[in-house]
């Protein structure tokens, strides 16, 4: 009997849940990033981080590289904001603890790809969405040209 209510209840939670509920309630409700599909013939975006070391040289970098998971990376801001700058020294930071190479500039950038069919095409985007760079760094840098982050809402 126990075990009859409990499965009505799982089975009752989880039907709400996908009707009403959002990605806060999981496991009773669909994580939205899993449950719809992009547009065949939209666009894609992923996040990167664009570094400059302190010999010069210029490389785009993996979430792994810092330690972090991609989503984690791309959690803590979304594509059409600006970056926290603080957020950014921090990152910078962690990685220069642990490699000899130094970083001394640090971009955020959103890149955006075209599908066509479901296929991914040549026509291509980027935006630099944050930028830090350190005291010694004197380069060219990004200004701010978004609105500030008013906090993520969820997904509706």
């Amino acid at each position: 009997m126990l075990l009859l209510i409990c499965s009505v209840l799982v089975a009752t939670l989880t039907v709400f849940g996908s009707l009403w509920f959002t990605d806060d309630a999981f496991p009773f409700a669909p994580f939205r990033m899993f449950s719809v599909a992009n547009d065949p013939n939209g666009l894609v975006s992923a996040m990167a981080v664009r570094v400059e070391f302190d010999n010069g040289e210029e490389r785009l970098l993996r979430a792994g590289d810092f330690g972090l998971r991609r989503a984690e990376l791309e959690g803590q801001t979304r594509s059409d904001r600006w970056a926290d700058t603080a957020k950014l020294g921090a990152l910078a930071a962690s990685y220069n603890r642990r490699h000899s190479r130094q970083i001394i500039h640090l971009q955020i950038v959103s890149i955006s790809v075209r599908l066509r069919d479901g296929e991914p095409t040549d026509e291509t985007s980027e935006r630099v969405i944050g930028d830090w760079a350190a005291d010694r760094y004197d380069g060219e840098r990004a200004t701010p040209n978004l609105p500030p982050d008013e906090g993520f809402g969820g997904f509706s």
